[in-house]
């Protein structure tokens, strides 16, 4: 069973994750989130399943979705897993 993930921002370094989310054996792309309209726009035109909002990404792992979300929007170039598995925040 792949485990589900979330890309929240669907720039650069999102859509890096998300191209091997897409090739991967273990990861099933479950969506991404971004703020930009466009950006959201790419993603429905690769078939990609765009949340509108974070809340919605965990609304959907709290309705029962085993979803990591993992945010690559930090200034540092970082990357950090901010919810997982139901219950966890980091």
């Amino acid at each position: 069973m792949k485990h589900k993930l979330c890309v929240v921002g669907f720039g650069g370094m999102g859509g890096w994750h998300v191209n091997h989310a897409l090739k991967s054996d273990v990861v099933e792309l479950a969506g991404i989130v971004d703020i930009d309209e466009a950006k959201r726009q790419k993603a429905r035109d690769m078939g990609i399943h765009v949340y509108e909002t974070l809340a919605d990404a965990i609304a959907a792992a709290n309705a029962g979705e085993t979803i990591t979300i993992v945010d690559t929007d930090l200034n540092s170039g970082d990357e950090i897993v901010i919810y997982t598995d139901n219950s966890s925040w980091y």
